[in-house]
């Protein structure tokens, strides 16, 4: 579409306004013919009244001049107060269109399009454009139609004069459009530079944290110095440009009133004009200055608003997420049954991010999708609610292809809780009811208590009347979790999935997640996209991908047994001293803060010497992976274990005393002496498990290095015919200190 296509089709903004706007109009049309009478008056004053001393006709005159004066005035106050009120309803109207026009835009835009960008759309875009839309036409009519009036007054007087100023028209109208040719590109290149600009801030200031973190201050400075003095360098000479061209109409302004001056002073000198007629003469000429100088503006400037025109034009003809949304079927939703069929997707045609995935989510039970980073997990859950649409393939719920259901009913049905959804700044109940209006704050203290979220929220200084702050920053990454929980629970949906949850959350929040699954896995299809241990455990189903592929699927004894790609991933995500490390480091951090108390054990097996000298280091080293293995599927939810090295086995128990440590010894020499051991064939002999534990207050310890140490030196030191100790903390202490450790 043509910049006047384009400019015509925004004015439609204007049809609810049609009364008003027509009034602005004849407001305007009727004043400058008030503004055309003054100049006649004065003729008739310098030409009759003050030559025959006409006392009657000049106060005639003067009256009728203070009241064309008073009435140019009140019509034009009150063409001024239209047009704000028309600016106002215009402006809401257009910046509604556009925020609705964003929100229904595919996820796939956004992540396109930084959220500064798209901000300007709403701000600034909207503000030239109904400007430009409001100010346009009246400038075409208004102005116009006065140079025709005045014109016409002067062609009545003097046909020199008027032919003189018809053909220096055209002049001004062409050079104003050389200029805005010469401009416009420099405009909206200054206008990407300023959002560039904006986009860099405000993508810094959100991630204020790793800058502080990584002390990147002086840097980010420095780069926000370089994009500042670029989008400078271009405003600068986009200043220049203007400058040059401000000062070009006045000159030629100037030069062609000095013209008609001078024509003018020719005309009286010869006699062939009265001093009435020239002053009104020049009067008339002052007036044209004022609407030739709009018009100018109107085609230099229009030329680069419609820069913003454009853009919002591009946000508008983008395809929203669901079209003829009529023609779509509702989803009826029995079991919650989901079943893909060969789908695969790419963000890029050549870079294909899921090949041809086969799969199906059971009722009533919890899938796990696992997998590396950048494996297509949460790809496939963008899938799942449509943010994202298969390039070949289908998804099915109950039998009905969610490309062919209303796009409302399976969000409504299918519940999400990402790890990067944030709460809004508002009180603790507006987020839980968030798309949840109709419910009550009955109901959401409910879902509340089903997502671990109630005990909390009462203890906070409003309770649930409790401000969160921007994105929940007054709250920990747990609270804020089960409150997102909380909202989606809300809703009741048959399909629940959690991206990651439980990814970076406390020992606490997790235990509140892990049992609200378990509850919820009697009703819901529940699906997880986990990277926890415990998250992974409690799972019905498996499903492993790699590299955009589904490799393997199954429960977790199973694909555990089978040794394959899960297997492999199992022992490089979990089998790791570095999580435990991680782990423990956080008990230790929470021991200091909030006085919450652990335990942490060591099992040594004694056959690993024996295995390593009769069958090889190799097998010994089966043999502790095997006996690890065993150990992880043991331990309680919450718990953590992991090899430090050689036959040593570190166990973390959180929120447990030394006697239900005692108890757990006894219960894990129970286990292990009755499970088979899949490369002895047999169970490991009794007296070959010796377990070593203490409880730690926080008092003591100050890194998991410290700690660890004190406690594999007591498990080194164990006499062999000991099976269990567990020392206090103090204890344990003073003996690391005796033997030269830090601890005291």
């Amino acid at each position: 579409m043509n910049d006047f296509g384009l400019l015509v089709k925004f004015h439609r903004l204007l049809v609810p306004f049609l009364g008003a706007f027509l009034a602005t109009i004849l407001f305007d049309a009727v004043a400058t013919a008030l503004l055309v009478l003054l100049p006649l008056l004065a003729r008739v004053l310098l030409d009759n009244a003050y030559p025959f001393r006409n006392l009657s006709l000049l106060n005639l005159t003067i009256l009728t001049s203070v009241a064309a004066c008073a009435l140019y005035f009140l019509l034009s106050a009150a063409s001024e107060f239209l047009k704000a009120s028309i600016d106002s309803e215009s402006k809401a109207t257009l910046t509604t269109r556009v925020f609705r026009a964003l929100t229904h835009l595919p996820l796939a835009f956004h992540q396109q399009h930084p959220s500064s960008d798209l901000m300007a759309h709403i701000t600034d875009d909207v503000d030239v454009t109904t400007n430009m839309v409001q100010r346009a036409l009246p400038t075409l009519l208004i102005g116009g139609g006065r140079l025709a009036l005045i014109l016409m007054v002067v062609l009545s007087i003097d046909a020199k004069l008027a032919l003189v100023t018809v053909i220096s028209i055209p002049l001004f109208i062409l050079e104003a459009r050389f200029q805005a040719d010469r401009s416009s590109g420099r405009a909206r290149e200054t206008l990407d530079a300023q959002t560039d600009l904006s986009c860099r801030a405000r993508e810094r200031l959100e991630n204020i944290r790793p800058v502080k973190a990584f002390g990147q201050e002086r840097v980010e400075t420095r780069g926000f110095a370089q994009w500042l003095h670029r989008r400078d360098r271009m405003t600068f000479t986009e200043n220049l440009i203007d400058t040059a061209r401000f000062f070009s109409h006045s000159i030629m302004l100037q030069v062609w009133g000095i013209l008609l001056i001078w024509i003018v002073g020719q005309q009286v000198v010869r006699g062939h004009l009265t001093i009435g007629e020239s002053v009104s003469l020049l009067l008339l000429v002052i007036l044209m200055v004022s609407p030739m100088r709009s018009i100018i503006e109107l085609l230099h400037n229009g030329k680069n608003r419609l820069a913003s025109i454009c853009r919002i034009e591009r946000v508008l003809n983008e395809s929203s997420e669901e079209e003829n949304a009529a023609e779509k079927s509702p989803l009826k939703i029995a079991d919650g049954v989901i079943a893909a069929e060969r789908i695969s997707f790419s963000y890029e045609p050549s870079q294909e991010v899921l090949h041809n995935i086969d799969l199906r989510f059971a009722p009533r039970s919890i899938t796990a999708i696992v997998g590396d980073s950048g494996s297509g997990k949460t790809t496939l859950a963008n899938l799942l609610l449509r943010f994202l649409h298969p390039t070949t393939g289908a998804i099915f719920v109950d039998g009905q292809d969610i490309s062919q259901v209303r796009l409302h009913d399976l969000r409504d049905r299918v519940g999400i809780v990402e790890r990067n959804m944030a709460l809004f700044d508002a009180t603790v109940m507006d987020n839980i009811l968030y798309g949840n209006e109709e419910k009550s704050r009955g109901d959401a203290m409910q879902a509340a208590m089903l997502a671990g979220a109630h005990d909390f929220i009462e203890t906070l200084p409003g309770k649930y009347d409790t401000t969160v702050g921007p994105c929940g920053s007054l709250l920990s990454n747990g609270q804020c979790r089960r409150i997102l929980m909380a909202r989606t629970l809300l809703r009741d949906p048959k399909v629940i999935i959690f991206d990651e949850a439980g990814g970076d959350l406390d020992a606490e929040s997790e235990f509140h997640i892990q049992e609200m699954l378990t509850k919820l896995r009697r009703s819901k299809t529940i699906i997880v996209i986990a990277r926890r241990l415990s998250t992974i455990k409690t799972a019905d189903a498996i499903l492993m991908l790699e590299e955009g592929r589904l490799v393997e699927q199954g429960p977790f004894d199973k694909l555990i047994a089978e040794r394959g790609d899960f297997y492999r991933f199992f022992w490089r995500q979990f089998g790791g001293l570095a999580t435990f490390r991680r782990h423990l480091g956080l008990e230790l951090e929470r021991t200091a803060r909030y006085g919450s108390r652990f335990c942490l054990a060591v099992l040594k097996i004694a056959a690993f010497a024996h295995v390593t000298e009769t069958q090889g280091p190799g097998t010994a080293e089966q043999l502790m992976e095997d006996v690890d293995l065993l150990v992880k599927k043991t331990v309680r939810m919450g718990d953590d274990c992991a090899r430090l090295d050689r036959n040593l086995i570190l166990i973390l128990l959180p929120e447990i005393d030394t006697e239900q440590l005692a108890a757990f010894f006894e219960r894990m020499r129970r286990v292990l002496a009755e499970t088979d051991i899949a490369l002895l064939g047999a169970p490991l002999p009794i007296e070959e498990l010796h377990f070593v534990g203490t409880r730690i207050t926080g008092k003591h310890f100050r890194t998991p290095e410290e700690l660890l140490q004190a406690l594999t030196e007591q498990a080194d030191a164990m006499p062999a015919d000991a099976t269990m100790q567990i020392f206090d903390e103090e204890e344990l202490a003073q003996s690391t200190a005796a033997e030269g450790g830090r601890p005291t």
